[in-house]
């Protein structure tokens, strides 16, 4: 069964894509206490729905929750620097089924292998 894609649907994932670092950043820089785990975990869905909402308009079977738990990991797995924990940790959180941890391991340490291929790109140019 699946889902359709509606604008109302891409729209408010694009609105939380943009709004919410916009927000997170602003409460943060006003002194407000909080940390980057929420906000990036629902940045990092809102991301991984929002991609696999557009690849189902092209016409591409995709799972949208197993796409947005794969966003939030990898968006996780990034801003903390701990794949294996990103994976782990998003998987135990939604509970979802066998598989996905698979998904998300391999997603998360992509993630996390590129971040640091980007860090070491960013220190050779100094």
């Amino acid at each position: 069964m699946s889902t359709p894609v509606t604008t109302t649907a891409v729209l408010s994932l694009v609105g939380v894509v943009i709004l919410k670092p916009v927000l997170t950043a602003a409460t943060l820089g006003a002194g407000a206490t909080g940390g980057l785990l929420a906000p990036s975990f629902s940045l990092g869905a809102s991301v991984g729905a929002a991609v696999a909402l557009g690849l189902m308009f092209a016409g591409v079977t995709v799972s949208v929750p197993a796409m947005a738990l794969v966003g939030a990991g990898v968006t996780l797995a990034v801003t903390q620097r701990a794949p294996w924990f990103a994976a782990v940790f998003v998987w135990e959180l939604a509970q979802g089924p066998v598989w996905t941890l698979g998904v998300l391991v391999v997603g998360c340490l992509a993630a996390g292998e590129a971040e640091r291929a980007w860090a070491r790109r960013q220190t050779a140019r100094r």
